[in-house]
């Protein structure tokens, strides 16, 4: 599983600051019980913690999903949110939407269709 920690490039048009720093979460092929934990520990930042408590897990390399690693997502998130951050998803797979429908996190965790959507919390109006 693939973590890297890197912030949006460049100034706004006002001349603000880059957005705050976000972690990107990149797992690949298949997230189930036997990596869970995997996953678990990417989330939750290795060396960094929660000192960068925003972040992107782009699920667009993952070819299988079950109901494992929703609950390590829905735990990092909730530690996301007493940091003062968030956890977004960046998805095209009609399957994990379905799956996050079916368990009633849809609203909990919007489709995001880039990075840079996630950052700027712009999530996709439309069904993979």
């Amino acid at each position: 599983m693939d973590v890297n920690t890197n912030a949006a490039s460049g100034a706004d048009v006002n001349g603000h600051q880059p957005a705050e720093l976000c972690r990107v979460v990149s797992p690949a092929g298949e997230l189930d019980l036997a990596n869970a934990a995997d996953l678990r520990t990417s989330l939750h930042g290795g060396d960094h913690g929660w000192a960068v408590p925003r972040v992107i897990v782009d699920l667009t390399a993952v070819t299988f999903m079950d109901v494992s690693p929703l609950r390590e997502l829905r735990a990092a998130q909730t530690l996301a949110h007493s940091h003062g951050g968030w956890v977004r998803l960046v998805h095209s797979q009609p399957g994990i939407d379905r799956l996050l429908r079916a368990t009633g996190l849809s609203r909990a965790f919007p489709r995001y269709a880039t990075h840079a959507d996630a950052r700027t919390d712009a999530p996709t109006r439309a069904r993979p």
